[in-house]
């Protein structure tokens, strides 16, 4: 799993000034290439084939968790009580000539010799608040100070803000590719011919980051519009959307971002994955920006699940599961939950 960063990046004039000179566009790979050896600048060019990227840099006091740093890591840019942007560690090496060349040392605590570049990026603009309403984090955080994050706070930060990285992507291709080549040999199949899956190519957009805000916006206005307390939820299947009432009876909300069938059947898996592992549920909800296919709309309300649409006017309108369906599911799942805890 990566190592998330969350990485003050406005709080003072030494970070917006680094912000401005090395985040805001990228930096021509020239800059440095007086401090580069021949095979250091061979590693950058195959990193960044387009010559330029974006820089981090951290002085002597965070050597430690520098350390832990990888290609394919997440660091989240923050300040002014927003996510600014969200980057992907790239090479990561610890040399003071390079530093020098992209930001004056400081002047108590020298060079900024931990230095990394950003093979993907994207700008943000995520409310703290989005964090805040994580499981492991704490309302008020305004995270003064550069944060290692790893395990179950990093695992919240990418599935509670649905970031997708380009190395996961790429790791994720090339372990399909694998299966494919496993499955046409024990078949018979060319393994070649069974490789031409456009599906399962990854195409880099630019060297931007893969961050889906529409369902977390879309999550936020339901909130807005429901005018009670919601929460988010932990557990081995991963964090819900939104978790609305007691822990004895709680309902569940997936959102999703089209009412594609792909969508929608994603979304039953994930409520399904959630009642086995949530103890308490009552209610499983999908949420969605527009009302689905009569057949979709059909086979949700049967299985128990309720969903929740936004109209053409942009209101929501609740279509309820009956409560026999509802029940039905909550006592399918109940008895799974109770097998899996023992």
């Amino acid at each position: 799993m990566p190592t998330v960063v969350i990485q003050p990046s406005l709080g003072n004039p030494d970070a917006r000034r680094h912000w401005k000179d090395t985040m805001v566009r990228p930096v021509p790979l020239g800059r440095i290439d007086a401090a580069l050896t021949e095979e250091l600048r061979q590693e950058f060019i195959r990193m960044h084939p387009d010559n330029e990227a974006r820089f981090w840099g951290m002085t002597a006091n965070q050597d430690k968790g520098v350390d832990k740093l990888r290609t394919g890591d997440v660091v989240l840019f923050t300040g002014a009580n927003h996510v600014q942007g969200i980057g992907e560690v790239g090479l990561v090496l610890r040399n003071a000539a390079v530093g020098d060349l992209l930001w004056k040392p400081h002047p108590d605590r020298g060079s900024y010799h931990n230095v990394y570049s950003l093979k993907s990026f994207t700008f943000t603009q995520i409310p703290y608040a989005e964090i805040w309403a994580l499981p492991s984090f704490n309302t008020g955080d305004n995270f003064m100070g550069a944060r290692f994050l790893t395990g179950t706070k990093a695992d919240e930060i990418l599935t509670g803000l649905d970031i997708t990285t380009r190395t996961a992507a790429e790791r994720e291709r090339s372990a399909q590719q694998a299966e494919v080549e496993r499955a046409a040999k024990v078949l018979g199949f060319v393994a070649d011919e069974a490789l031409h899956v456009e599906s399962t190519e990854y195409v880099h957009p630019g060297g931007r980051m893969t961050v889906n805000r529409f369902e977390a916006l879309l999550v936020r206005r339901y909130r807005e519009h429901l005018g009670v307390e919601t929460r988010r939820i932990r557990c081995d299947a991963g964090v819900t959307d939104m978790a609305i009432g007691t822990d004895d009876d709680l309902e569940i909300v997936e959102a999703k971002s089209n009412t594609s069938r792909l969508s929608v059947r994603t979304a039953i898996g994930q409520l399904l994955d959630y009642g086995y592992h949530i103890p308490g549920v009552r209610t499983f909800t999908i949420l969605l920006p527009a009302q689905p296919e009569p057949s979709l709309e059909s086979l949700c309300l049967r299985l128990g699940i309720t969903l929740v649409y936004l109209d053409s006017e942009g209101h929501f309108t609740r279509c309820e599961a009956a409560r026999g369906a509802r029940v039905a599911m909550a006592a399918l799942l109940a008895p799974l939950l109770e097998q899996a805890t023992v």
